[in-house]
């Protein structure tokens, strides 16, 4: 489904509209999803800052416990914060979580052994926030490397450490399947 919505209190009415101010109010907390694992460059567009902060702010008016979430190598605040966000978080006392850094728990999906943080079942509603880039009026989204962004870094490696989850790309395809699968199965969500 694609809304398109000009403007904050279009933006709340469409949120409201697809249920997510009720499913909010009613479960009393809300993680949000980002894809903030380092500062945008050009060409690799990020979770855009005013729509995260106007996220935020619907979540505490609806009176949620909120977080953001992304794995970041323990770097997320300092990327939240180079985005100009640092002040909305501490205003609305936003739990900034480093899934690269949470206790995970592991679970196998047809003979792969996926890694999920805890943290995903601490929350009643999981709000997903990806890449975003304004084309043509808009808005472009990488919901798949979202799922596989949920995942430790530190749980795909491959030899020496690096920057991405390399275990994944073995078999790119299977493995983004089974981790939708095993999110499915550890820590169920539905779609809006």
């Amino acid at each position: 489904m694609l809304l398109s919505v000009h403007g904050i209190d279009a933006l709340h009415a469409a949120l409201d509209e697809i249920g997510l101010g009720s499913m909010i109010e009613e479960g009393g907390s809300a993680l949000v999803k980002i894809n903030l694992a380092h500062p945008p460059r050009p060409g690799h567009p990020r979770t855009d800052p005013e729509l995260l902060a106007e996220m935020i702010r619907y979540a505490s008016r609806l009176g949620a416990r909120c977080a953001i979430a992304e794995g970041a190598d323990g770097f997320l605040m300092q990327n939240l914060e180079h985005i100009g966000l640092g002040g909305v978080v501490e205003e609305y006392g936003v739990q900034v979580v480093d899934l690269d850094l949470e206790d995970v728990d592991c679970v196998d999906v047809n003979g792969e052994e996926h890694y999920l943080p805890r943290c995903l079942k601490d929350y009643a509603v999981r709000i997903g926030m990806p890449a975003t880039s304004k084309r043509s009026g808009a808005t472009f989204s990488n919901n798949i490397k979202l799922f596989v962004g949920a995942v430790p870094r530190r749980m795909y490696q491959e030899g020496e450490p690096v920057h991405g989850r390399p275990r994944v790309h073995v078999d790119l395809q299977k493995s983004v399947v089974n981790i939708y699968r095993a999110v499915m199965a550890y820590a169920p969500f539905v779609f809006l």
